[in-house]
Parts: structure tokens; sequence; C-alpha cells
């Protein structure tokens, strides 16, 4: 087999052409976006791509053109993180509070938030006891997540039913 190789004049030829073409790597149809070019450099910005295509398979998903994040959910349970820690949470449907019993209860800071269900913070509270009274009596029927965090961290969550 015989390789070729170009002459360095065939080479500046193709890069010149190269450079003097309006190259483009991606095209979309967009709702708005703008392009903006000054002294030291360019940048566009896309808003609204209305249409793309999806692939997916059972372990990957790839989406054309648009830029997504990527997350890491590592989920870690309250053993992990002090395993000394034995928590109760009563009672359990409640009609006018909650109690929050921790055993072997540490002095660290425990913060106590509980959510609706659309995520809408209604009570937050730092934990300095053993054991806390936490009073529902104003909370509207429902369900409700009371979630435990500690050091940024929630490591656990319980879901509480507000009754009558």
């Amino acid at each position: 087999m015989k390789i070729r190789i170009l002459q360095p004049t065939a080479l500046v030829v193709l890069l010149i052409v190269s450079l003097n073409q309006n190259l483009n790597a991606q095209q979309g149809t967009l709702s708005s976006g703008n392009d903006i070019t000054g002294a030291g450099g360019s940048i566009s910005e896309s808003i609204g791509q209305t249409n793309y295509v999806t692939l997916s398979s059972n372990t990957h998903i790839i989406t054309q053109g648009l830029q997504q994040t990527y997350i890491l959910i590592e989920e870690t349970s309250l053993e992990s993180i002090h395993e000394s820690v034995q928590l109760k949470v009563y009672p359990n449907p409640t009609n006018e509070f909650v109690i929050l019993e921790f055993e072997n209860y540490q002095t660290e800071k425990i913060l106590l938030k509980i959510t609706d269900l659309s995520g809408k913070l209604l009570f937050e509270e730092v934990v300095n006891n053993a054991k806390t009274k936490i009073d529902l009596k104003n909370f509207a029927n429902g369900k409700y997540q009371l979630s435990l965090i500690l050091n940024n961290l929630s490591f656990k969550t319980y879901n509480i039913i507000k009754t009558q």
C-alpha cells in the first residue's frame, strides 16, 4: 500500500480555502438568540431550541444540540453519617404536633425543614434538644415532608400526614 503525502503548497492552499469558508458546526430552530462580536472575539447565544432529536437506550440518552447539566445524586442514609444516632418521628398521622426524638443526641446542629409537596418551605428550625415538639396546628390538612439536614446534606426525609 502506497501512502501519498500532500505537498506543503497543497496544504497551504487547503488551509486558506478552509479559513475563507463560513463554517457552521450546528444549526437549529430557535425562538431567540444573538451574536456578539468584539475585538477579543465573538460569542453566540440561543434561547428556546424548538426542535431537536433525542436518541436513547437502556443506559444512555443523547440529545442533539441542547446543553444539559450533569447531576450526580449520591444517596446517603442517616447511618452513613452517624451510625450511633437513632431517631423517631411520631405520631404520624397527626392532628396537632409531631415529636422528633433522638437517642444518643449529639450537640451537632441539625436543621429541620418542613415543606409542602410542591417544595415550598413552611417551617425551619435548628434542633437543639434530644426531643423536639413541632406544632402543626396551623398547617392545613395534607401531606408534608420533614427533612433533616446536617452539614448541608439532607440525610433523612419523613412524610408527615396532617389530619383533623
